[in-house]
Formats: structure tokens, C-alpha cells, sequence
């Protein structure tokens, strides 16, 4: 004979289950936040003046397109798809400002964009969000003509974990670091790890002096403090790229200080000796 109480208690859960399905709402699309008509005059009006020559006119105009938020989002994108060169960069200094992890859904809206300013705007701030669920969005990008995206998409991939395409992000770095640097101390830099360090292991051997430069330039964000001494070696290499590669890896992972860029070969030798008394 059945349990009149679990008979119960079954009951009561299947009714339970049925008034939650009949009472949820699926999830509203996101929507972009809306501005009152005076503010939409406004953000238009400041736009027009992301393309002024007069440097003050231009970031007293971010400076009020920042204040007025992700309503001003979508002009501003729009902004991007013009022409000037000048008002691409603004815009997006002032969309870096107001955009949030919540409107990534609206920012993969414009991946289907086909203009260059647009795709290589988009594409990196989707992975400056370092959202796991972005993960298809970024690989779909890695089949982009546009080396720069592709080089965005791998580099957010990276930031996420997922390091299958970090030659990508290797290559890049060896031929335009200067430029790529920040934004990708700012992407690996929480990735930082022994595994991750390890990864470029095999780069550090090589007999090719970019890529071992290349290599100590990308342990900065991978190689944890604990695992500095793999880099001491290098410390006593002949080519001064490679000696001062090392020095400045050492700086960031040790002691969290930047590195220093034009450090001489005199001064690379004291600072040489000074690191392997440390590590």
C-alpha cells in the first residue's frame, strides 16, 4: 500500500512545477538603455563634435557622451561605420567607457557588419569582456580575412582559457609589439599561471632570437612570480635583446614594475647581475 505522506509530497511538487511553468515569462531580448528625446538631441550633437580639430571641443564631447551612458551606444557605433578615421577612435574611446559585460549580446549583434572599423571595434571589446559564453562568438571571428580580428578574437580566447590559437596572438606580438602590448598585458595577465607560462617553453629554446624576445615579452602576463627562476638563465645570454628581454620579465612578474623599454647594454649588465642575486 502506498505512503499516503510521499503521495502527498509528490503531489504537492507536481503542482508546484506546474504553476512555475504556467507563471515564467521567457527572458526579454536585451535592449540598448533609451535616452528622452532632449538627451538623443544631445548625444547627436556631441557626436558631430568627435570629428572637431579642437582637442578640448572633442573630450568635452566624450566627457558628456560618457555622462549620458549605453544609451548613446548605438550612435555611437554607428559613428564607427562612417568614415573618419579620427571619430572611429573617439567613438570607441567613449564605447570602452559605457559599455558593460551585460550588453555583450547587443555588441555580437554588430559582428554582422561588414565594415573594417566596425568588425575590429566589436570583435575586441567582446574580448575585453572575458565572458566564457562569448567562446563561439570569438572562434567565429577567426575566420575573418582581417588579421587584426583575427589576432582579437585568439587573444580573447586566450583570456578565457583556451589557448589553441595563441600562435596567433604569438606572431602578432613578434612583429608589431609595441602596439599589441597593452591590450594584451590586459587580457593574459589573469591567465597568469605555470601552465600557461609553460606553454611558451618551447619558444624559449628556439634558436631564433625574435622568438625567444617574443617569448620572455609574453611571459610578463603568463609566468607566476613562483616560477620566475626559468627565466634566470637568460640573464647571462649574449645577445643584450634577450638579456634585457629577461630583466623586464623579471621586473613585472617579481617586483610588479614596469619594464624598462630602452634599458642600455651598460645598464642591462648591472641590472643583470642584481637580478641573479635574486632569483
Amino acid at each position: 500500500m502506498a505512503d499516503p505522506a510521499k503521495t502527498l509530497t509528490i503531489a504537492v511538487l507536481l503542482l508546484t512545477n506546474l504553476v512555475s511553468a504556467q507563471t515564467s515569462k521567457p527572458a526579454k531580448p536585451p535592449k540598448w538603455p533609451t535616452l528622452s528625446s532632449k538627451e538623443a538631441s544631445q548625444a547627436k550633437l556631441l557626436i558631430r563634435k568627435l570629428a572637431d580639430e579642437d582637442t578640448e571641443v572633442v573630450d568635452e564631447a566624450k566627457s558628456g557622451l560618457a555622462q549620458l551612458g549605453a544609451g548613446c551606444a548605438l550612435a555611437l557605433l554607428r559613428a564607427i561605420e562612417g568614415q573618419d578615421e579620427d571619430v572611429q577612435i573617439r567613438a570607441g574611446e567613449v564605447l570602452d567607457h559605457v559599455l558593460l559585460p551585460e550588453h555583450a549580446p547587443l555588441v555580437v549583434k554588430w559582428l554582422k557588419k561588414d565594415k573594417p572599423a566596425v568588425q575590429r571595434y566589436t570583435t575586441r571589446r567582446l574580448a575585453r569582456f572575458r565572458l566564457p559564453e562569448l567562446k563561439p562568438t570569438l572562434e567565429s571571428q577567426l575566420e575573418s580575412e582581417d588579421e587584426i580580428v583575427r589576432f582579437d578574437a585568439s587573444l580573447g580566447l586566450a583570456s578565457i582559457g583556451d589557448f589553441s590559437h595563441f600562435d596567433t596572438v604569438f606572431s602578432r606580438c613578434q612583429s608589431d609589439w609595441r602596439e599589441v602590448a597593452p591590450i594584451v598585458d590586459e587580457l593574459l595577465s589573469p591567465q597568469r599561471g605555470p601552465e600557461q607560462a609553460k606553454l611558451l617553453a618551447k619558444d624559449l629554446r628556439s634558436a631564433d632570437e625574435d622568438h625567444v624576445v617574443t617569448a620572455l615579452r609574453l611571459m610578463r602576463s603568463l609566468c607566476p612570480k613562483t616560477h620566475a627562476m626559468m627565466l634566470k638563465t637568460y640573464l647571462d645570454a649574449s645577445s643584450h635583446r634577450i638579456k634585457r628581454g629577461a630583466i623586464n620579465a623579471l621586473r613585472v612578474i617579481v617586483d610588479g614594475d614596469k619594464p624598462l623599454e630602452n634599458l642600455s647594454a651598460f645598464q642591462a649588465i648591472d641590472h643583470a647581475k642584481k637580478w641573479k642575486e635574486r632569483v
